[in-house]
């Protein structure tokens, strides 16, 4: 049996990781909260505002996920070509739909780029470095096909819990019938250590913090977010959970705050970083 730290391991970066994103089912679960964004209680601006693109330039979106970053970046038409790249064939598809025919994807692994050394003018690592097994081995990939000139954004969560993690953590304590700590995997690369991280690797750094604020209105919306994540939190806490349990649980706390004051409030925070050689 796996103790808890080789159990969070292959959740984040293993056998878990690839079956839970060998499709955007789950990914596009969870990013279906954004029709609450409220820009009144957000802050910071967006992550790729931050980019110092000029005109012509050769961009990868490395672990492109369904390809809601990259199809953002190309809105703007700027780049001479941009390309996107995820371990899972299934993502690469998705984002095949997502970014259009004349974007270039390929199924490739972080830790071996298939591009020469200097070859990309830009990168984007957004929310996968706390993904990858080899976290310098990587961020040496990334530095080995930027252009001496050029830039890499990288993003990652803030560690400190929301009131939608307390929420689900409570809601599925409840449905598990004890207490927890936590019931997701602490990530190894987050906005409290990441920059520390960056520049072992990257001679200039510059953070960034970001605020999403969210104002959701119905409870269902909720509970999406969490049931993306089954398996897991049943691989981090170590036992199977009633689902339907946790939906009530989670549904009936988010209904009396609703009714309460309106709307279930919270901040998703982000830290971005435009590292540079």
């Amino acid at each position: 049996m796996l103790n808890e730290s080789d159990r969070d391991a292959e959740t984040l970066t293993g056998s878990g990781q690839r079956a839970h994103y060998a499709t955007d089912e789950n990914l596009a679960k969870r990013q279906s909260i954004f029709r609450y964004v409220d820009p009144s209680a957000s802050s910071g601006g967006q992550p790729l505002d931050r980019i110092p693109m000029r005109d012509g330039q050769r961009v990868v979106d490395v672990g492109c996920g369904n390809g809601m970053w990259l199809s953002r970046l190309l809105e703007g038409q700027r780049a001479r070509w941009a390309a996107g790249l995820d371990s899972s064939r299934g993502m690469v598809e998705s984002a095949r739909r997502t970014a259009g025919p004349s974007t270039a994807l390929l199924q490739a692994d972080a830790h071996a780029l298939p591009f020469l050394n200097g070859a990309v003018d830009g990168l984007l690592a957004m929310h996968m470095l706390y993904h990858v097994a080899n976290l310098l081995g990587a961020l040496g990939e990334l530095r080995r096909v930027l252009a001496r000139d050029g830039w890499l954004l990288v993003t990652t969560n803030s560690a400190a819990p929301s009131a939608a993690d307390r929420l689900y953590r409570d809601s599925v304590a409840s449905a598990a019938g004890r207490d927890l700590e936590r019931i997701v995997p602490a990530l190894s690369f987050n906005g409290e250590n990441g920059e520390g991280d960056l520049r072992r690797v990257f001679g200039e750094v510059t953070p960034a913090d970001h605020v999403l604020g969210l104002s959701v209105t119905e409870p269902e919306a909720l509970f999406t977010g969490l049931d993306s994540v089954r398996d897991v939190v049943e691989a981090t806490i170590g036992q199977p959970l009633n689902w339907a349990e946790v939906r009530t649980e989670v549904v009936a706390r988010a209904e009396a705050i609703i009714e309460e004051t309106g709307a279930f409030r919270y901040e998703h925070r982000t830290v971005s970083y435009i590292c540079r050689f």
